[in-house]
């Protein structure tokens, strides 16, 4: 694999989409929603602008003032953060996340001997400093005692989302990704044992300048038909 292509490929996915001026929510959306934000926002009625990016990205980018409504995190950390900020009026978790592997060249789950295999080249993992799903992912390979084999060919991306493109261009041979952002027939579920779970949290910011169309977009998100959207696209019920 050449180098400059891969550098091509990030640069291209690295950038968070700002929302567009706009009348909607603006909602700043950890990318492991990008698949499903768009269902949630027609079941709901809300004209929903979205900027998706890491959860730590999106967490900077609001403390330094931008203007959205919503902010959908992968994590409760970063929510909590801001809460202490009194950038918040509302803070709520809304779901769990999967961690799964993605690869377009088996059937079935790898093992750890495979993974760790000199033909495993490139292993995709969005970058843990920055993503929750990629801190999970690190914590997977620790756990199955193959992290110190594989480190040296993880190629890191700067969301979840370009986990998927690394792989599907073949930059990468799998990928670490949400279980929601990829078909079916090639994600394999990563035992949940092996990772510490992924509580994604949310609020309604505090600078929101459509409060009402924000708490009733999260009491849909809430809501039972909110809770059957995100778990048929692979998310648990919060604890």
């Amino acid at each position: 694999m050449r180098r400059p292509a891969l550098c091509c490929v990030l640069l291209a996915l690295a950038a968070c989409r700002q929302p567009r001026e706009a009348d909607g929510l603006r909602v700043a959306c950890a990318a492991n929603l990008s698949s499903i934000l768009s269902v949630l926002a027609r079941a709901s009625g809300e004209n929903v602008q979205p900027a998706y990016g890491s959860t730590a990205t999106l967490t900077e980018q609001i403390e330094n003032g931008a203007p959205y409504d919503i902010f959908l995190a992968a994590d409760r950390k970063h929510v909590e953060h801001l809460a202490e900020l009194h950038e918040t009026s509302r803070v709520f978790a809304y779901a769990r996340g999967r961690l799964a592997l993605y690869t377009r060249k088996r059937s079935g789950m790898p093992s750890a001997a495979e993974l760790s295999s000199p033909s495993m080249h490139f292993l995709a993992i969005a970058n843990p400093e920055l993503a929750p799903y990629g801190r999970a992912a690190v914590e997977a390979l620790r756990a199955m005692n193959i992290w110190e084999a594989v480190q040296h060919r993880v190629v890191y991306t700067p969301d979840i989302g370009a986990v998927r493109a690394l792989v599907d261009s073949g930059n990468a041979d799998a990928g670490f990704t949400a279980l929601s952002l990829v078909p079916p027939e090639a994600r394999y579920p990563v035992d949940p044992k092996l990772y510490h779970p992924i509580e994604q949290w949310g609020c309604v910011l505090a600078s929101s300048k459509q409060p009402e169309a924000a708490e009733h977009f999260v009491a849909f998100l809430l809501s039972a038909k909110g809770r059957k959207i995100l778990q048929g696209a692979g998310y648990a019920a919060p604890d």
